[in-house]
């Protein structure tokens, strides 16, 4: 049984993309941050690892997307559970549909 839901990603990049088969995984750090009962800010980076599937995204990822860039992935999240050896297992993954670049985070040296 599989579920899926829309997920809107604003972060950074956290490292440079990996090319897995025929996906392209990023990674993305967002900030989260709230008032602890003191009143003191508090804030926490949460990472995601999303996966672009092989095509347009996945060749334009790797080219123009870089460590410590401004980005909105816009995907969706699907949730898959399976059995093994008796013992049922779930994963979530984070399927990239496409991702909107809102700065780089340094000039790039081929600029």
């Amino acid at each position: 049984m599989g579920t899926s839901g829309q997920l809107l990603l604003p972060g950074n990049v956290g490292r440079e993309t990996r090319q897995v088969g025929n996906t392209v995984k990023l990674s993305v750090a967002t900030n989260r941050s709230w008032l602890d009962e003191e009143g003191q800010r508090k804030s926490v980076s949460d990472w995601m690892t999303a996966t672009f599937f092989e095509g347009k995204m996945a060749d334009f990822v790797p080219r123009q997307i870089h460590k410590g860039d401004k980005v909105l992935v816009q995907a969706r999240v699907s949730e898959s559970m399976h059995q093994k050896d008796g013992v049922i297992h779930s994963t979530t993954d984070v399927i990239a549909e496409d991702i909107d670049l809102f700065a780089h985070a340094s000039p790039r040296p081929d600029q």
